[in-house]
């Protein structure tokens, strides 16, 4: 009997401490404060001063970039995102006193990262490289995939579909380049052998010529180089001696104006016996420089 009337009493305390808890909740639109229950502020706005016994709750705007999108009891504003462009993102929807920017990725970027509907974070698309295909075009929530060409076939990087390597028989050419897994097989006009050969040997032939005849007149004017320097050389002598050297035991003036058929004169014994000594002692002066 004991034993029942403490259930009962434990059941009667538990219903009464509810009630109490219950009739002491705020209501949906209110805050509570020091035990008081206040209203809470609209959105786009924040508590100045809480309410007390006599006045309600005080309320303002925020202000710069923040925001509050609901109902609250706060003191602060919430910041608003930012959509930098360093992160590979941009302003899709603009912040506001009651809602936050909302972001999105960039021209050929795809977003990695969402929060609370709006990305916050974002990559560009995968280029392709030469010798691959764009499988799937790159959108704002996936990036781009790329697939290698198979035989045969090319692409920049750039296409959707690789394309068939060109063949030149069919359009009447000859293969000057064969196609690779990023450029097109590169097509010529045909050309006679025998005119190849021709312009060939005509272009060494050529060449052959020029140089020869570049060497041929290098060969003349150091030559004419040379006699020209053996003249003026002979002058000097001749004038360096006439001047100079009236001491030598011979004529020197038969040295340089005697003619071998003058000097085989006769009569001219002592003429040709200073020519010849006039010779052996040039000879000797020569020697000596």
């Amino acid at each position: 009997m004991i034993r029942s009337d403490v259930k009962i009493l434990h059941i009667f305390i538990f219903f009464c401490l509810n009630f109490e808890l219950c009739y002491s909740e705020c209501a949906h639109a209110e805050y509570e404060v020091d035990g008081e229950c206040c209203p809470l502020c609209a959105p786009g706005n924040r508590v100045y001063r809480d309410c007390t016994e006599y006045t309600s709750t005080t309320c303002v705007p925020c202000m710069g970039a923040t925001f509050l999108d609901a109902p609250n009891g706060r003191r602060l504003c919430f910041d608003c995102m930012i959509c930098n462009p360093g992160v590979g993102l941009r302003v899709r929807t603009a912040c506001t006193r009651t809602s936050d920017a909302v972001c999105e990725p960039l021209q050929e970027h795809y977003c990695t990262e969402q929060h609370r509907g709006s990305c916050i974070r974002a990559k560009k698309h995968t280029k392709c490289r030469p010798g691959e295909f764009i499988q799937h075009i790159g959108t704002a929530d996936r990036d781009a995939v790329c697939e290698k060409c198979g035989d045969g076939t090319f692409s920049d990087g750039s296409l959707q579909t690789c394309q068939p390597h060109s063949k030149c028989e069919d359009q009447g050419l000859i293969e000057v380049k064969p196609g690779t897994a990023y450029s097109d097989t590169e097509c010529g006009n045909k050309a006679p052998v025998t005119l190849i050969i021709c312009i060939i040997v005509a272009i060494i032939t050529i060449v052959a010529l020029a140089v020869g005849l570049r060497i041929l007149l290098k060969f003349i004017l150091r030559r004419r180089q040379l006699q020209v320097r053996a003249v003026y050389l002979l002058f000097g002598v001749n004038k360096c001696l006439m001047s100079c050297c009236s001491f030598l035991p011979f004529n020197v003036n038969i040295l340089f104006k005697c003619s071998f058929r003058q000097c085989d004169a006769p009569g001219s014994a002592q003429n040709l016996r200073n020519y010849i000594w006039g010779a052996y002692f040039l000879s000797k002066l020569f020697l000596m420089l």
